[in-house]
């Protein structure tokens, strides 16, 4: 039993020994986020989190996160969100005015699908799905002054 506890013991401090370390550091993972953070946001957070960085901007009630795998640098994700109540109190735009302004926001976009919502936390809006040759995304559409005001874009 000790020979088997022995073995098993050093077999765990040779796959510790093994484990990958950081592709890039927290300096770089922020810098590489904040070519996708629009100006005006400050700098809140940055994590490590199953290979990848987290790093998170905030402005008002509004924050942006961004996910960057560690070992290829690359950005896997854009988020921004909303900590109020954004969509609008009526329907004030329209279906096809809330492509519009979508493809325009997120240039090449293609839309999907969209979507009528309406709940007590966010009011009404339209959820757009699209697509570019970069990314797929879902934005957020305010329904009485066509606002986009939340987002998430998936990169391939």
């Amino acid at each position: 039993m000790k020979k088997l506890f022995s073995f098993v013991a050093s077999l765990l401090c040779v796959f510790m020994m093994m484990s990958p370390v950081s592709a890039i550091s927290k300096k770089t993972a922020k810098s590489i986020a904040k070519k996708y953070v629009p100006s005006g946001y400050t700098y809140k957070s940055a994590h490590k989190d199953d290979n990848t960085w987290e790093v998170k901007y905030k402005k008002g009630k509004f924050t942006i996160e961004v996910d960057i795998s560690d070992k290829t640098k690359k950005v896997k994700e854009v988020d921004k969100n909303y900590s109020g109540k954004a969509g609008g109190s009526s329907w004030k735009i329209s279906k096809s005015k809330a492509k519009s302004l979508v493809k325009s926001k997120f240039k090449g976009a293609k839309i999907i699908e969209v979507d009528k919502e309406s709940n007590k936390k966010d009011g009404k809006y339209w959820e757009v799905e699209f697509k570019t040759s970069k990314y797929k995304g879902e934005a957020k559409v305010n329904a009485s002054n066509g606002k986009i005001y939340e987002y998430e874009k998936d990169y391939r």
